[in-house]
């Protein structure tokens, strides 16, 4: 079985959604602590007839904080998002159903980001067709850091694959998954282009880009090559 984990980011890009459906099983690590610096957790990036831009949430965020744990600074966020995303994709081909879909999540935040992330996820799973199982970390209670932590979390789901991310190259130990009787698989998600509304395609952004543009004709390019 293959088990995908990674931070529950903020509308992700379409490598994200295609780890997603590659996977058998795929964790939400809401448990780690969120990034210091700039993070993919809080903000996605989008584009209009001039540039890209970011939309990012407003939150309050503590050194050591857990992602999890993390709060929404301005209740008012979700209007100007999705005021900015209709400003932007109107003449989309597939903007009425696309808002249509997300706009009852925007509606009901809730307190706490990772939440939010999450349930906006999963229904973009949902439209696609994506039947991928996924769990919370925080759920299932894993030990160690690091690569201790991804092998307690994949060997706590009876998962036999981890499925890595070329970055995951960088600080992962081959051996330790071998010690521990996994594989590990590294997949790299190279942008498949669409036709975009705005212009010359411009790859890693949001998947609302993609799906505004395509529909669910949007799962077709999630996929590996």
């Amino acid at each position: 079985m293959k088990v995908g984990i990674h931070q529950p980011n903020y509308v992700p890009w379409c490598g994200y959604f295609t780890k997603i459906a590659y996977c058998d099983l795929f964790i939400f690590l809401d448990d780690a602590e969120i990034s210091p610096g700039q993070s993919y957790v809080y903000r996605s990036m989008l584009r209009d007839q001039n540039k890209t831009f970011w939309l990012s949430e407003p939150s309050t965020r503590h050194q050591n904080q857990k992602i999890m744990d993390v709060t929404f600074s301005n209740p008012h966020w979700a209007q100007s998002h999705l005021a900015r995303l209709s400003q932007t994709y109107c003449k989309a081909p597939f903007f009425k159903q696309i808002m249509n879909l997300i706009s009852p999540i925007y509606s009901d935040t809730g307190k706490l980001l990772a939440p939010f992330n999450i349930r906006l996820t999963r229904t973009i799973c949902e439209y696609l067709d994506i039947k991928t199982k996924t769990v919370l970390s925080s759920e299932l209670l894993p030990e160690g850091t690091s690569d201790e932590r991804l092998i307690s979390l994949v060997s706590r789901v009876n998962g036999t694959t981890y499925v890595s991310g070329k970055g995951g190259q960088n600080y992962q130990d081959p051996e330790k998954f071998e010690k521990a009787r996994l594989g590990l698989e590294i997949k790299t998600y190279q942008p498949i282009p669409y036709t975009q509304i705005h212009g010359e395609f411009i790859g890693g952004l949001s998947i609302l880009d993609c799906l505004f543009n395509l529909g669910r004709d949007a799962r077709s390019i999630l996929q590996y090559q």
